[in-house]
């Protein structure tokens, strides 16, 4: 009786093994169906919307709160060089997955230094008081390379008095997030 009663529980085990197998599976399956699926105009939209984030963040965290939040503000409090906002650490973070991944959001809130530009003090959102000019792009087009890999051509607007362009090519890489279509990396070629 023992024997049978560990047989049948390896069995089960057995079985609920290869269900989870099937089930990741699948949804591997169908994730990459839905980027296949993605047309060349919401890729080259979700590229569009995160290259405005970041000229925009480029510009300032501030300025990029703003740009997200229409009831943003930035109060007058502070910790350190962080300066407090009335929005949710929480609200910025899935805001900021719309477009994004989770990684890419971490990368994107390093803004190329050691600190993040962002802190969550106690669910509270506080931005790193920095700033520059900003940078502007516009996508022309998307070449796809592989799977989710995308060449972007973009022209990059610097304004000063003459508003000089000039052409910069990125490498980006998709996946679908909540039924969205974001960013996963994103480099410039020309770097």
């Amino acid at each position: 009786m023992k024997k049978a009663i560990i047989i049948l529980l390896i069995i089960i085990v057995i079985c609920l093994g290869v269900e989870v197998y099937n089930t990741n599976t699948n949804k591997v399956v169908e994730e990459k169906k839905e980027v296949e699926e993605l047309s060349e105009d919401i890729i080259k939209e979700s590229l569009q919307n995160y290259l405005d984030i970041r000229g925009t963040l480029n510009n300032s965290p501030s300025s990029l709160i703003s740009y997200l939040f229409d009831d943003a503000d930035i109060l007058n409090e502070r910790e350190g060089t962080y300066m407090k906002t009335n929005i949710s650490y929480k609200d910025f973070k899935d805001t900021m997955l719309n477009y994004m991944t989770e990684r890419q959001f971490i990368e994107t809130s390093l803004n190329g230094y050691s600190e993040s530009e962002f802190k969550d003090v106690n669910g509270v959102l506080y931005v790193n008081d920095t700033g520059a000019s900003g940078d502007k792009w516009n996508v022309e087009s998307i070449e796809k390379i592989n799977d989710n890999l995308y060449k972007g051509i973009t022209t990059w607007i610097f304004e000063d008095l003459e508003e000089t362009k000039k052409e910069v090519d990125f490498e980006f890489e998709i996946e679908t997030y909540n039924e969205k279509c974001v960013i996963a990396s994103c480099k410039s070629i020309d770097e």
